[in-house]
C-alpha cells in the first residue's frame, strides 16, 4: 500500500520534485508526488514511467497547471502493482490492462493479499479474499500462489463449499478477464492447472479412510469438455469417507455405462457444463445394468430439469454439495 503525503501544505513538494514550489494542480488538488519522487521511490527510471504513461495509459491522475505530473496514493498503488507484475514475468502490456481494469480498492486490495498469503497461518481467507487473491495470482502467472492459496482454502472449509463459493467464482472471472483481454491468455489454464493439482492433493490425504472407488462413478456429458467440478466433487466425497472413480471428459455414454457394470457401480454422476439435450435421456445407456445404479445429474448445461419428467432412479442437483449428499444417501 502507498504512504501518505508528509505534508498536506500546499507549498511542501518533495525533494526532487519538477514543479516550483506551491504550484497547484490543474483540477485545483495537491498532489504531493513528483515523477522524479516516484522514480526514487520505486528505483523505475522517469523515462520509464513516461513510457508506460505514453504506450498504455497508466498515466498520474493529474498535472500541475504547468504541465508537470503529478501522483496521488492511488496512482503510487498502480505504479507498485505494475511493478510486481512485471517482476513476476507478465509482459508489460497485460500488465497494464490487469492494473487498469481495477478500481483503486481492487488495486489496494491486491497488494494487501500479498503480504496476507505469504503466511497462510494468520487466518482464515474470506470467499471474497481468497477469490480475488487467486485472481491475480492468475494475472501474476503466479503458479505457487494459486497453488497456495488453494491449498489453504481447501484446509480450511470442505471442498463443497469452497467450489461454490471461491473457486467457480474465481475461475469464472480469470476466464472472463482473458477473454477480455485484461489477463494472459494462460491464465485461465494455469488456474485450473493448480487447482486440480490442490483437488487431487485433498483425494490422496484421505485415501486411506476411504471406501472401495468403484461404487461411485464420475463423468462428464457426451462432448462436454470441464473436468474440474468432477474432482472437486471426488475431493468432497473423499472428505465424507467415500472414494469414487472420475473417468473425465469425452466419454461416450456407452462406454460410461460399460464401466460402471465393470465396477458394479452403485451410484453415477454426470455433469454438463454446456447445453444439453436431456430430452434424450443420456441415462439410457446406464438402464440396461443389473443392478440399475442410480443417476445424479449435476451442472448448468441440464437446463431446467423441472421442465422434464425425470425418470425414477434420476435426479438432478445444481451444487457439488447437494450432489455429494446424494451420492451418499444412495450408498447407504
Amino acid at each position: 500500500m502507498s504512504e501518505a503525503p508528509e505534508s498536506a501544505v500546499p507549498t511542501a513538494t518533495p525533494e526532487g520534485g519538477d514543479q516550483p514550489p506551491g504550484e497547484a494542480s490543474s483540477g485545483g488538488l495537491e498532489y504531493a508526488w513528483t515523477i522524479a519522487t516516484v522514480s526514487q521511490k520505486f528505483g523505475i527510471s522517469a523515462s520509464t514511467l513516461r513510457t508506460w504513461e505514453r504506450r498504455y495509459g497508466l498515466s498520474p491522475s493529474a498535472r500541475t497547471a504547468g504541465g508537470h505530473r503529478r501522483y496521488n496514493g492511488a496512482d503510487l498503488d498502480r505504479v507498485q502493482l505494475m511493478q510486481q507484475l512485471l517482476d513476476a514475468g507478465i509482459g508489460a502490456q497485460d500488465a497494464a490492462k490487469v492494473v487498469l481494469s481495477l478500481d483503486p480498492a481492487g488495486v489496494a486490495a491486491a497488494l494487501v493479499d500479498v503480504a496476507q498469503l505469504d503466511a497462510p497461518t494468520r487466518g482464515a481467507l474470506s470467499p471474497e479474499l481468497a477469490t480475488e487473491t487467486l485472481v491475480m495470482a492468475a494475472a501474476q502467472l503466479n503458479v505457487d500462489k494459486i497453488g497456495r492459496t488453494c491449498a489453504q482454502v481447501i484446509q480450511e472449509r470442505n471442498v463443497a463449499e469452497a467450489w461454490q463459493e471461491v473457486f467457480a467464482p474465481a475461475l469464472d472471472q480469470i476466464g472472463r478477464r482473458s477473454k477480455e483481454g485484461s489477463l494472459p491468455r494462460a491464465a485461465p489454464h494455469l488456474a485450473a492447472q493448480q487447482l486440480a493439482v490442490e483437488l487431487g492433493s485433498a483425494v490422496r490425504a484421505t485415501r486411506s479412510r476411504t471406501d472401495r472407488g468403484g461404487a461411485v462413478l464420475l463423468a462428464s456429458a457426451c462432448r462436454d469438455e470441464h473436468w474440474l467440478p468432477m474432482l472437486a466433487l471426488q475431493a468432497a466425497l473423499a472428505q465424507n469417507g467415500i472414494a469414487s472413480t472420475t473417468l473425465g471428459t469425452y466419454v461416450p455414454l456407452e462406454e460410461v455405462a460399460e464401466t460402471a457394470r465393470l465396477l458394479e457401480s452403485k451410484a453415477v454422476f454426470l455433469w454438463a457444463s454446456t447445453r444439453q439435450p436431456l430430452h434424450l435421456g443420456p441415462w439410457r445407456p446406464l438402464w440396461n445394468l443389473d443392478p440399475r445404479p442410480h443417476v445424479v445429474l449435476g451442472g448448468p448445461g441440464w437446463g431446467d430439469p423441472a421442465q422434464h419428467e425425470l425418470p425414477t432412479g434420476v435426479e438432478f442437483c445444481p451444487t457439488l454439495g447437494g450432489a455429494a449428499s446424494l451420492v451418499r444417501d444412495h450408498l447407504d
